[in-house]
């Protein structure tokens, strides 16, 4: 998967996902209440988000669960996939 950014430059979440974390970890608050990720590309699982956000969120106490994002077939019961999540919250 890939994109442009605003001068054009090419990002490729197999080559720049841990700094786009970083990035957002810059964002968050001294005390940040949640982060989450979704993805929709292939290339990575919802594994790699569990273990990069560990190691990104290690300083801070929360939990963090990661999945695949689903819809349900109209016509039956199955699941279809349609891509990957890892959210870490603070717990109590």
């Amino acid at each position: 998967a890939f994109g442009h950014g605003p001068k054009k430059e090419l990002w490729k979440i197999e080559e720049h996902f841990l700094e786009f974390l970083n990035e957002c970890k810059q964002l968050l608050k001294e005390k940040p209440l949640f982060f989450v990720v979704n993805g929709y590309a292939s290339g990575y699982s919802s594994l790699t988000y569990k273990n990069n956000l560990q190691e990104l969120l290690k300083e801070y106490s929360g939990s963090l669960e990661v999945g695949e994002l689903t819809i349900r077939e109209k016509s039956g019961n199955r699941l279809l996939p349609s891509g990957i999540f890892a959210r870490w919250n603070v717990t109590d």
